[in-house]
């Protein structure tokens, strides 16, 4: 899709689809084509997500994460939401454009990957190891009075 957009935006008449370009987006434009795509109103959807987007902009409890560096440096005044469905339709409000330390946003992903390449029965027999209770970032001691997971020298 976004190969679909760049190709777009850069031809003189605006549509330029060479055979590459069409069979690598065959479904969405099949899609887009019948009218058929996962949240047919989108517009309608877009505008409730601003609606939420206005309301929780206006939520200014908390603070910003401290116990890592980098989420310490961000404002709290900055606000974006992003979304993309599994056929492409894309939305996007507020401070999208401003670069952000993922932490922990990425765990998702990372399963998602994770999954994809080993297969969720592998993946699950993973999950819920050595449940600690601890701080993700909490370092501890073994039986030796060394760091858990410390290299030897």
């Amino acid at each position: 899709m976004a190969t679909l957009k760049e190709t777009l935006k850069n031809t003189s008449d605006g549509v330029m689809l060479d055979r590459h370009l069409f069979k690598n987006n065959i479904v969405l434009l099949t899609q887009a084509f019948r009218k058929k795509f996962v949240i047919p109103d989108f517009p309608a959807f877009a505008g409730h997500i601003n609606e939420l987007y206005e309301s929780a902009k206006k939520l200014d409890e908390g603070q910003v994460a401290d116990y890592i560096p980098q989420l310490s440096k961000f404002s709290p005044d900055l606000w974006a939401v992003s979304l993309c469905t599994v056929d492409g339709q894309r939305h996007t409000v507020g401070d999208t454009k401003v670069p952000f330390c993922l932490q922990s946003c990425v765990k998702p992903l990372k399963y998602a990957i994770a999954v994809h390449d080993h297969g969720t029965e592998y993946v699950h027999s993973f999950i819920g190891k050595e449940p600690s209770g601890l701080r993700f970032n909490k370092l501890f001691l073994d039986e030796d009075g060394e760091t858990a997971g410390q290299q030897t020298r």
